[in-house]
């Protein structure tokens, strides 16, 4: 215990480095304040109704969400529906709803009617033809369709990243969190509404697997004998930028994770077929790393859905039990980051600390987005604990420093969907 609380000091005391002391015989460094960062910036009204929760939001919660989509890769191209179940919290005739204005909507209906909407950025506002009820429930259906927005350099934007694998053939992954699921399914895009369950269910060219979210329920062979549908189904509450996709010649295989209480987790590898003899090697790792988990936190958070790691053409993200892996099976990050006397991937040990800090536990507002990622990085620092030691563990917490820049503050403004706290030196934060 003693080890720990030591451990949690010194990061406490990182945390608390970003305000650099005051040298003798010389004054203090300035330290802007947050009122003064913030004057640089200019939000408009498109942050606001992307990160304010207004009455439209307010006055309705969604439990539950199936997204039904066809992912056409050679024209970059995505259309279909997404069914959405709520329940009215308090009464409501408008609500908001969000999906990006480069997308189309064909039509959006409720008890077989169809409803007026009106678009205003990237929100979609929608008359109902009564005042709901608090209590009542209800489905809507939104159909959609159009060429989403490409990201230019994943995970630090949002967009599809449409790419080639080694062999030229397609391979297709998302990255939204801080731009927003929105940008390729029309939700209820704030982190404050989480549905408790989901849907996925997406149909691509044969050749192509789909890998996602949950568990893979059905794998239908269309009777166009061209297509593919893949069903996957989330059955714990998820943040909408968790949901992804990662699309291509994937091989799969499994292996367990027997927890302290005797347990048993699935673990299942989606990763490109030349890949699969390094995947087996690298992979070997989330055994271990999970145990240290559980010794300091309890088990995984999403057992019944399992545990996964898909292959992608970026270099990772923590979607809910279907984490992003794109570290080219190297040590560290992309082979460096952690001390070189250390042999452990960073990408996995990092985003598989956010199912803990970030799914589990998670923000309602981009500005508090430090929880998710400080407390990430102590995770790591007790992974190196409790593989390597304490000794070690200061030592590799102590690396983390000079990325500590003072920059800006730790909090950001509530309310506009914050997501720029300046440069920072470390190489992957999210």
């Amino acid at each position: 215990m003693y080890h720990r609380l030591l451990l949690l000091c010194s990061f406490i005391l990182l945390l608390a480095s970003c305000v650099p002391a005051p040298i003798i015989a010389q004054a203090p460094a300035p330290v802007p304040s947050h009122g003064d960062y913030f004057a640089r910036h200019q939000f408009s009204l498109a942050d606001t109704l992307r990160g304010a929760l207004r009455p439209e939001r307010t006055g309705f919660d969604v439990h539950y969400y199936e997204l039904h989509l066809e992912v056409s890769p050679a024209e970059r191209y995505i259309e279909g529906h997404v069914n959405m179940d709520y329940r009215v919290v308090h009464p409501t005739q408008r609500l908001q709803i969000d999906l990006f204005k480069n997308l189309q909507i064909d039509s959006i209906k409720q008890a077989g009617r169809h409803l007026p909407y009106e678009r205003i950025a990237n929100a979609v506002f929608i008359d109902l033809p009564a005042q709901l009820l608090t209590g009542s429930r209800h489905r809507m259906t939104i159909w959609y369709g159009g060429k989403p927005i490409a990201a230019k350099n994943a995970p630090w934007d949002g967009g599809f990243v449409w790419s080639l694998d080694h062999k030229d053939r397609t391979w297709v992954g998302i990255a939204c969190e801080g731009t927003g699921a929105s940008l390729w399914w029309p939700n209820k895009d704030h982190l404050s509404d989480e549905p408790d369950s989901m849907l996925v269910s997406v149909t691509v060219p044969k050749r192509l697997f789909v890998a996602s979210n949950g568990n893979l329920r059905e794998e239908v062979e269309l009777d166009n004998r061209y297509q593919k549908r893949y069903d996957w189904f989330v059955s714990y509450p998820i943040n909408n930028y968790n949901i992804s996709l990662g699309i291509g010649s994937y091989v799969h295989f499994d292996s367990t994770y027997v927890a302290f209480d005797g347990e048993v987790l699935e673990l299942d590898y989606y990763v490109l077929d030349y890949n699969e003899d390094r995947a087996r090697k690298q992979f070997r790792q989330v055994g271990p790393m999970l145990a240290a988990y559980e010794h300091y936190f309890g088990k995984y958070p999403f057992w019944q859905d399992g545990y996964a790691l898909i292959e992608t053409p970026f270099l990772g993200m923590e979607h809910q039990s279907a984490i992003a892996y794109g570290n080219r099976y190297m040590r560290g990050y992309l082979g460096g980051l952690i001390p070189d006397d250390m042999d452990w991937d960073y990408i996995i040990i990092h985003e598989t600390g956010h199912e803990y800090f970030g799914n589990s536990i998670s923000v309602a507002d981009h500005a508090e987005m430090w929880i998710h990622e400080s407390f990430t990085t102590y995770m790591e620092t007790l992974y190196v604990e409790y593989r390597y030691g304490k000794k070690d563990a200061l030592r590799y917490i102590g690396t983390q420093r000079p990325f500590i820049q003072n920059e800006s503050p730790i909090l950001g403004p509530s309310g506009v969907n914050f997501d720029d706290f300046g440069r920072c030196s470390r190489p992957h934060a999210r």
